[in-house]
């Protein structure tokens, strides 16, 4: 019937060894794998070589043996998760089994009545009967010793099996970081199947222990290889000791998509570093205790945290990101996962530059809006601001004129009118905004005069009009480039005998016209042009000298006669006699 059931298993052994596909030295499929989360020392790994042994730890072979080996804590916490590995004499393996685990505290070798460290008093016991703990099993490798330390008797085997034990968090054992405990083994029932407890190839602190009365703490005696020989070797068993952990993970996401710049996570509020992070960059912290943990990031400058994604899996989600302070609060429970993503947006940068024509000047021009600064010709200001719309105004000084904005912001636009750029800045965009301004001039007419300082005043008309005298100016006011002209009126005894202007240099000069006594001025950005009119006094031809009378005597004085003046008086009497005359007679007349 055994040699049966034998054949049937190892055609089960066969099927699951080949279905799986795992390598000698290789746990796969397993409750727990190479670099998954422990809470001891180190994990004491199976040794699959060929001086593997496995140490009978079952009630199958009289008076039944029990094996412990020691461990450290360290991270306080419930163990939760007991891992070990073991084999079966000739691969005899029962479905009735059950399994008694134990913890004992430490009784070092300073301490103990043998000179070895040995378990002292029992902390922890529990029995886990079949359906209660998983067996996987590894691949078939080469035979090996399966001994009994009681008998001394070598049996043979050549499958190993993880066997994973989860332990409810009620009946779980608080381990505290730095003790030393140990762990013992012992297969209570199996059908007088014997289990073999599997050694390791890590060493840690003292020898592996048995004792033949399991339950009652001793007598323990410790176990090497080979028992007997000159240089027998320690040996360990192969286990490792788990608590009920969780996973946080951290990503980064950046909004332009692609940024190479470095985020720095930090633990909160000791400020310790975490990780730093770029884009589509991830953090695993694996093994951690449940609790409350919590990070914040370290925001560089241009950037924003935009939001913080928070996906839980195996636990309640009550966890959360507070959007005011940039806390991101955990509440890690035991097998869960924690996935926080940190969305990060980057700011753009906008560039104001300014340029005049003429080229060169100091004027200072006023923008305001997002940014407020004062700039003149060749100077600019450039700043970071946050995705958006954004507008840069300026100022325009008296006698400027605002001749053009160019912006290269695709879906921006700009308004001459009111000196405004409108700015619709994406993520991460770089926008340059120039304001191009062109100064006004002014145009002047001086008078000068020969002789100097004559008091008469000249009249001028056109574009700029008006009167003055020798040594004053007519000045225009502020006038945008262009052409404009001006001329003086003539004047009586008044020569003008020169037009002087004092832009040759200038690209477009102005010009005149002598004979028409006019002045085209040529007015260019932020010039000012002077138009002289020179005019000479021409005195009026003299008056003609008396005619001499040479028949006078010399040293007598002639005078010219006005006759008519000399005969009015006589006239005047003899008219004055007639009528008297007239009037006497008639009166005579009349009496007689």
């Amino acid at each position: 019937m055994k040699s049966m059931l034998k054949f049937l298993y190892f055609l089960v052994i066969i099927v699951i060894a080949v279905s799986l596909t795992v390598g000698l030295a290789t746990v796969s499929l397993a409750d727990w794998n190479e670099g998954d989360c422990y809470k001891m020392h180190f994990p004491q790994l199976p040794d699959l070589g060929d001086g593997g042994v496995a140490i009978v730890a079952s009630a199958a072979v009289f008076p039944g043996i029990e094996v412990a080996d020691d461990f450290q804590c360290m991270e306080t916490g419930n163990i939760t998760d007991i891992h070990i590995w073991g084999s079966y004499i000739d691969n005899m393996v029962s479905d009735n089994r059950s399994f008694v685990l134990r913890i004992y505290d430490d009784i070092p070798a300073y301490e103990s009545p043998t000179g070895y460290s040995m378990p002292g008093e029992l902390l922890w016991s529990h029995t886990f009967a079949e359906g209660e703990f998983d067996e996987l099993p590894l691949v078939d490798r080469p035979e090996e010793i399966l001994y009994s330390p009681w008998s001394g008797i070598p049996h043979s085997d050549n499958m190993v099996w993880q066997y994973n034990f989860n332990i409810d968090p009620v009946d779980a054992f608080p381990q505290e970081e730095g003790n030393i405990y140990w762990l013992s083994v012992y297969e209570e029932y199996g059908d007088n199947c014997v289990f073999g407890w599997k050694t390791s190839t890590n060493h840690w602190n003292d020898d592996a222990v048995w004792t033949h009365q399991p339950g009652f703490g001793g007598p323990w005696y410790e176990l090497q290889w080979p028992p007997e020989g000159p240089d027998p070797i320690s040996l360990d068993m192969a286990f490792v000791i788990t608590t009920g952990t969780g996973t946080i993970i951290l990503e980064k996401q950046t909004d332009p998509d692609g940024d190479d710049r470095s985020f720095d996570i930090l633990e909160y509020p000791t400020g310790a570093l975490v990780t730093s992070l770029q884009d589509d960059g991830t953090h695993s912290i694996d093994c951690l205790q449940p609790g409350t943990y919590m990070f914040v990031e370290d925001v560089p400058n241009c950037w924003s945290l935009t939001t913080v994604d928070l996906s839980e899996v195996g636990g309640f989600e009550n966890s959360s990101y507070n959007s005011t302070t940039g806390i991101v609060t955990l509440n890690l429970e035991a097998g869960e996962t924690i996935n926080v993503t940190f969305n990060n947006t980057k700011w753009g940068i906008v560039t104001v530059e300014k340029e005049t024509d003429p080229p060169g000047s100091d004027e200072l021009f006023e923008f305001t809006g997002t940014f407020s600064a004062n700039l003149s010709d060749g100077g600019s200001f450039s700043g970071c601001i946050p995705p958006g719309q954004h507008t840069v105004t300026e100022l325009v000084p008296d006698c400027w004129e605002l001749t053009e904005i160019i912006s290269n912001d695709n879906n921006g636009s700009t308004d001459i009118s009111t000196g405004t750029a409108t700015i619709n800045l994406e993520p991460g965009e770089e926008v340059t905004v120039t304001f191009k301004d062109m100064e006004y001039g002014y145009i002047i007419v001086e008078k000068q005069t020969d002789p100097d300082g004559a008091p008469s005043i000249f009249t001028f008309a056109g574009d700029l009009s008006g009167t003055i005298g020798d040594g004053e100016q007519l000045i225009s006011p502020c006038l945008r480039p262009g052409d404009y002209t001006s001329w003086e009126l003539p004047k009586p005894y008044w020569k003008l005998v020169d037009i002087m202007l004092d832009d040759a240099a200038s690209i477009t000069p102005s010009t005149y016209d002598f004979s028409a006594r006019q002045v085209y001025f040529n007015l260019d950005p932020g010039e000012t042009v002077k138009a002289t009119f020179t005019n000479r006094f021409i005195p009026p031809p003299p008056e003609e000298p008396p005619v001499e009378d040479h028949g006078a005597p010399v040293g007598i004085e002639v005078f010219s006669v006005n006759k008519p003046a000399l005969l009015a008086p006589w006239i005047a009497l003899v008219v004055v006699i007639i009528a008297g005359g007239i009037i006497l007679v008639r009166r005579y007349r009349a009496h007689s």
